[in-house]
């Protein structure tokens, strides 16, 4: 009778790890949705910014066009000129590349993002392998224990 009690014991812990383990995969997949929607975000950023910059070279030099700089406000601005564009290369660091230099440098970051993206999403379907397995090992720790 007192060996049944140590096993129950010796379940009831593995029970409670493997519902730790579970939480903790839980808890990763959310962190890893979270910074998938970041790193989706910054891809559609740069893209908006692609347009953009494509729509400005479209204008012209000489063109009027309105620069927001706030909540509700822009100021007139003049395209200077559409065949240079600053890039940012780093924290507080930038530099002047052509338009086409400065598309490509576009086009680099978005592939290393949607890379990143990729192995986050392995990474989670991993996660999900992982889950749906300790979820079924509890399961029948479950059911033994209800025997």
């Amino acid at each position: 009778m007192e060996e049944k009690k140590v096993e129950q014991k010796n379940e009831n812990v593995t029970l409670e790890q493997l519902q730790a383990q579970l939480r903790a995969l839980v808890a990763s997949i959310e962190a890893a949705r979270a910074e998938l929607e970041l790193i989706r975000q910054q891809i559609a950023n740069l893209r908006l910014l692609k347009a953009t910059l494509a729509k400005i070279k479209e204008l012209g030099e000489g063109k009027t066009i309105l620069v927001p700089v706030g909540i509700d406000a822009a100021i007139r601005a003049k395209i200077e000129n559409p065949d240079t564009v600053v890039v940012t290369i780093g924290p507080n660091l930038s530099v002047e590349l052509s338009y086409d230099e400065a598309l490509k440098h576009i086009d680099k970051r978005i592939s290393a993002l949607e890379a990143a993206a990729m192995l986050i999403e392995r990474t989670i379907a991993e996660t999900y392998i992982a889950l749906e397995n300790l979820l079924s090992q509890a399961q029948n720790l479950e059911k033994e224990e209800n025997k």
